[in-house]
């Protein structure tokens, strides 16, 4: 959870060591270009600033009263806002959701690292909210998923015909570019490949 304090004007400022979390799995979040911009309202419309950087920051100076304080992220995250009533010094958490994740990604042909499967790579989410979800290479060797998937820890599993092996890994899916996207990349050592070499790919 991240904590900021609020301090009236007569009161000394403070810092908190807490830092501003992920909703679904409260770690940290304290990459600069992921988050955030922190705005505090006045009832009177009196609006101040601060980039968040690092793990805490703090509003000093505040008068009693009502303020609103919004979280607003660069990336992956939904905006939040929060009414507060000041009547002394104040620590308020925040808890930013995920947005959904646009997954794409490379798997490549581990003897030859420059170059895809011969055979057609499929790639399928095994664990999480979208589980069953699958997709294959299409310009070789890179693949997407046609739809966004939730924001969660999952199992992806990658696999081609052919003689190649089957490889699965754990990803956390979070957006950290300009349209929520993420990579995950697999190589595959192909212990077939020489019984397979002069078949057709099924």
């Amino acid at each position: 959870m991240w904590r900021h304090r609020l301090s009236p004007p007569s009161s000394p400022t403070y810092a908190d060591p807490d830092s501003l979390r992920d909703a679904l799995d409260n770690q940290s979040i304290t990459d600069p270009d992921v988050c955030c911009l922190v705005e505090r309202t006045t009832s009177s419309g009196e609006l101040k600033k601060v980039q968040f950087s690092g793990d805490t920051f703090t509003f000093a100076g505040v008068a009693a009263g009502a303020v609103q304080i919004s979280v607003k992220p660069y990336l992956g995250y939904v905006e939040q806002a929060r009414q507060l009533t000041i009547a002394g010094n104040t620590v308020a958490d925040f808890q930013l959701q995920p947005l959904p994740v646009l997954l794409r990604g490379e798997v490549l042909d581990a003897r030859r690292e420059a170059r895809a499967p011969r055979c057609t790579a499929k790639i399928e989410i095994l664990t999480g909210p979208d589980a069953g979800r699958v997709t294959s290479t299409t310009v070789a060797p890179g693949y997407q998923f046609a739809e966004r998937l939730q924001p969660a820890t999952v199992t992806i599993r990658f696999s081609a015909t052919g003689g190649y092996e089957t490889k699965e890994r754990l990803a956390r899916l979070r957006g950290v570019s300009e349209n929520n996207s993420m990579a995950a990349y697999a190589s595959l050592a192909c212990p077939g490949c020489a019984l397979y070499s002069s078949m057709t790919c099924p």
